[in-house]
């Protein structure tokens, strides 16, 4: 930690005054979640390494999107892939090993079949909950490393709105208009909203490759839910996005601009038994579709106005049973199709390419007594194109006043995206051009954690072993060379390992006063070259200071987020980064809040890692 930072930490605490701790509220310590086990369980008890990222924090982070969120979260690194897109890396796993849901739903992949974080905004999101560990063993493929699932807000029993409006200065602004309305008639309950966001294009003195694109994202999400009797809901809604990125590109020996485009819909019908009996069940069929397109000025000789579609629709049904007190059993099952056409595939291929997925899972969720909790969980997946794969997991839990101890070991797997099975893609400023694999086996995984957490009305704490091996990675082989251009095809030839500690920690030093710390600590290694994984740092951590100025009753919050040096894939070095945000609000009324705030305090710049240029923001919000 740098002169400048902790002297910002120190200044910040210099200002605090002694006196409301919202850590002393035990509902607040452990809000119910549902992501590891498909069931509701309280936070302090639920199965394995769990973060929940409330509203509250969503908007101290004063984020425009969920990957500005995430790059917050202990455990993950968020990356930029394939055009700029973001995405999470749990553990050193990678991208393509996290999984992200949209209230339990999978999202269909964007370019290059990645789910881009920075087009998921911020907006009706109720909170966020990150399972860290492999997640195949209920939720399938790509939830290797865990699972991210992104809980959106009930439609609400009474009417209600809120408008929000921000506005930023400086290089690569953000302005963002959101609004939202939501009411109730009797059994029905309903609720939309929207939003608008743009950022501003930076690329002055920027080196090729570092620029900050132009970007406009624009959502509507609704929600509606129907309050049956006997504890039963049907609920259904949509989604529909668009996102332009426009910016500058060395492609091909030459400097051009790249103009993107994305459009994204979605929706879901689903059936709920929530009764207060000893029998849940749910029955829900969703889909969502992805269409992108992008082009070159000036053209370029390939890769030019690129068009591609996603599609996935999937029907699942689950349900659990309380046996005995202590014994809960969930089965269910669920059967997927996956579709892409476009200028990805081969050349060699038909224009649209498809998989079928049939999936089946069980769990046991046993507490033999008050001390001891065992949960078993087995899936079965087959894949009309990638084959079938078996995933266990077992975790077992021991509580201890006021607190927990647990270890668990679980196996996880990625199937071959149809990117990688029948794509052809140019990469790499355009002068290498990558070719798909029928022939690919899915990555596997083994993985074990082991984690400790205590807790009171003052202080918490968790600290966690983890320890993942990966085996048939799907990486690219040299096949073929003309001049400087390389040929390149996916093949099953790597095995790697991650392993490493994760702290988080908490303290209420006063009702006014909250310190908070997570660190990892994160060893990385390719086992066929010997060198790190790209991209991944041995240290990442962030301190966060909360505090409610006295006399003038602002909230504020002061970050510093550290994210330490890291390698290329190849043994090269990359420079880290350090961040510092400040972010400041008044409540004026109980309906109007003003707030504003600083990203980049300190113009932190990076060869390798592209960073927002320092931005200054005020907004306020209304809601009644």
């Amino acid at each position: 930690m740098n002169i400048r930072c902790f002297a910002t930490l120190l200044g910040g605490l210099l200002l605090v005054a002694p006196v409301t701790a919202n850590a002393s509220d035990p509902q607040q310590l452990a809000p119910l979640v549902v992501t590891a086990t498909m069931t509701e369980q309280p936070l302090n008890s639920a199965t394995g390494t769990i973060q929940v990222i409330t509203h509250e924090q969503i908007v101290q982070l004063a984020a425009e999107d969920v990957a500005d969120v995430l790059q917050h979260a202990a455990g993950i690194n968020v990356m930029t892939g394939t055009g700029r897109s973001r995405e999470a890396s749990i553990r050193g796993m990678g991208g393509g090993h996290t999984l992200i849901l949209l209230d339990g739903r999978r999202i269909t992949g964007g370019y290059n079949a990645i789910v881009d974080l920075k087009q998921i905004p911020v907006l009706l999101i109720d909170h966020i909950e990150i399972v860290r560990g492999p997640g195949s063993a209920l939720y399938g493929s790509e939830a290797a490393g865990g699972v991210i699932n992104i809980i959106t807000s009930q439609p609400p029993r009474q009417t209600e709105a809120a408008v929000d409006a921000r506005g930023g200065v400086g290089l690569a602004a953000e302005q963002s208009l959101q609004g939202q309305v939501g009411t109730a008639a009797g059994p029905l309950r309903a609720t939309i909203a929207a939003a608008h966001g743009k950022q501003d294009g930076w690329d002055d003195a920027a080196e090729p490759g570092q620029e900050v694109d132009d970007t406009q994202l624009d959502t509507v999400y609704t929600r509606a839910a129907v309050d049956l009797a006997s504890g039963q809901v049907l609920s259904l809604g949509g989604e529909w996005g668009e996102f332009q990125r426009d910016g500058q590109r060395y492609y091909m020996n030459a400097e051009r601009k790249r103009a993107g485009d994305e459009k994204r819909i979605g929706g879901y019908l689903q059936y709920e038994l929530a009764a207060d009996t000893p029998y849940r069940a749910m029955v829900r069929v969703y889909g969502n579709q992805s269409k992108g397109s992008y082009q070159f000025s000036p053209t370029a000789p390939s890769g030019n106005a690129d068009e591609n579609q996603r599609e996935l629709l999937q029907l699942e049904t689950r349900g659990s049973y309380q046996v005995v007190n202590g014994l809960t059993l969930t089965a269910g099952g669920e059967l997927r199709w996956e579709t892409l056409e476009g200028d990805q595939l081969s050349s060699y291929d038909d224009d649209h390419k498809s998989d079928q997925i049939k999936a089946m899972y069980g769990q046991f969720d046993w507490s033999p007594n008050a001390w001891l909790n065992l949960v078993g969980s087995l899936r079965f997946d087959d894949y009309a194109n990638s084959g079938s794969q078996v995933t266990p997991r077992l975790v077992a839990s021991v509580f201890i006043p006021s607190g927990k101890l647990w270890a668990g070991y679980g196996q996880g797997f990625r199937a071959a995206t149809l990117d990688e099975l029948y794509g052809q893609v140019y990469r790499r400023q355009g002068k290498d051009l990558y070719l798909g694999n029928e022939d690919l086996d899915p990555e596997t995984s083994d993985s074990f954690e082991a984690g400790a957490e205590l807790h009171n009305q003052r202080v918490r704490g968790q600290l966690v072993y983890f320890h993942n091996r990966v085996e048939d990675l799907i990486d690219l082989v040299q096949v073929g060379a003309s001049g400087s251009s390389r040929t390149y095809e996916y093949q099953n030839v790597n095995k790697a390992t991650t392993y490493g500690l994760e702290l988080e920690t908490g303290l209420t030093l006063s009702r006014r006063l909250d310190l908070s710390v997570q660190g990892t600590w994160l060893q990385s290694e390719n086992k066929d070259t010997g060198k790190d994984l790209a991209g991944e740092p041995e240290w990442k951590g962030e301190v966060a200071v909360t505090w409610q100025v006295p006399l003038v009753d602002i909230e504020s919050q002061l970050r510093y987020l550290y994210f330490g040096n890291c390698e290329d894939g190849s043994g090269g070095k990359l420079d880290g980064y350090d961040l510092v945000s400040l972010y400041l609000s008044k409540q004026l009324t109980d309906s109007l809040k003003v707030y504003a705030g600083s990203d980049n305090l300190f113009q932190e710049e990076n060869d390798y890692f592209i960073q927002d240029p320092l931005q200054v923001y005020a907004g306020i919000n209304y809601r009644f």
